[in-house]
């Protein structure tokens, strides 16, 4: 059955007579790797060197491994050819890319594609999804690094550092002992139960509180807001429910728990305090259930902290990776 006619149609590459249909010249032209009908959707558009293979080859690997699909041009033309059409099918790929990493290299400063590549996306996407500038080498100087283009001062991450944490990590402590930093930590007990005007919490005939059916949703409002307030580092709840809506909606961030042979360290912790006291007997009932949640959680960011470690051990490495685009 036509689909449709060429008529009289004459292209640079190709000349057809008047008899083949719609179909036919596009199958043609895919055979000839001139155009790609269709595109995958991908979670990383990756613009780098193409000279500088081992370091292309250490970012792939990076977000293959926390379960990213990632377009690289060279991939591409492996498979369907080079064509006098890459630059459409450039803009194609990054069309379908939720999120653009422009990836630092030893010669990324004489790459003619990838300016152009930022560009065309943050032109067209900027304000919707994430552009990100990156670097795999954890001793480079970032700052210096992003200075060899003026135009990638733009880029440097504008985002905060979102650390979902375990209770017993010690996030209240590094809010009060990190003064060099603006640190914000929304308490989810402010959220996740009912409250009266006067701010104390509304109970139940016996007493007991009584959930807000409008968490997590009001948090996760608290928290988007909060992501343009100029934060360095914003500490939020490891519930499952906060979990699940920062997946659900690509909010980065990362996830900080205990080791599963912390229990009794983290319930002496939580002793200090009257609201964490509160929660130890759900906190040790479930003890298990929350630690293998957050093992099998999908955040590609997962940090498990060792006996006698606390959140403020590895902020200044979490700080650094978030700052070089490598919390995602």
């Amino acid at each position: 059955m036509l689909i449709g006619k060429i008529v009289n149609c004459n292209t640079k590459s190709f000349s057809f007579n008047g008899n083949e249909t719609v179909k036919d010249v596009l199958q043609s032209l895919q055979a000839k790797g001139q155009f790609k009908t269709t595109l995958p959707q991908y979670d990383i558009f990756l613009s780098h060197a193409t000279i500088d293979q081992a370091v292309l080859k250490t970012a792939k690997n990076f977000f293959e491994e926390r379960g990213k699909t990632v377009f690289i041009a060279e991939d591409y033309y492996n498979e369907n050819g080079k064509s006098e059409n890459n630059i459409n099918n450039l803009r194609i790929a990054m069309d379908k890319s939720k999120a653009f990493y422009y990836l630092l290299s030893p010669h990324e400063t004489v790459s003619g594609f990838m300016p152009w590549e930022i560009g065309y996306y943050d032109g067209k996407y900027g304000d919707k999804r994430k552009v990100k500038v990156l670097s795999m080498d954890e001793n480079i100087n970032f700052e210096e690094a992003i200075g060899r283009h003026e135009f990638l001062q733009l880029y440097k991450n504008r985002e905060p550092l979102i650390i979902s944490g375990f209770p017993g990590i010690g996030r209240t402590y590094l809010q009060k002992h990190k003064s060099d930093l603006k640190i914000l930590h929304l308490d989810s007990p402010d959220f996740s139960w009912k409250k009266n005007n006067d701010g104390t919490f509304v109970t139940d005939a016996n007493g007991k509180r009584i959930r807000n059916p409008e968490f997590p949703n009001n948090y996760i409002k608290c928290l988007k807001k909060a992501i343009k307030g100029g934060y360095d580092i914003i500490l939020i709840s490891s519930h499952d429910s906060v979990r699940s809506a920062l997946n659900d909606l690509n909010i980065t961030h990362a996830l900080v728990y205990p080791a599963a042979d912390m229990k009794p360290e983290i319930t002496k912790r939580c002793m200090t305090t009257t609201v964490l006291r509160n929660s130890l007997p759900f906190i040790n009932k479930n003890w298990e259930h929350f630690i293998n949640s957050m093992k099998k959680d999908s955040c590609p960011n997962k940090f498990e902290l060792n006996p006698g470690q606390f959140l403020s051990d590895i902020q200044i490495y979490l700080t650094k990776l978030n700052n070089c685009g490598r919390i995602l």
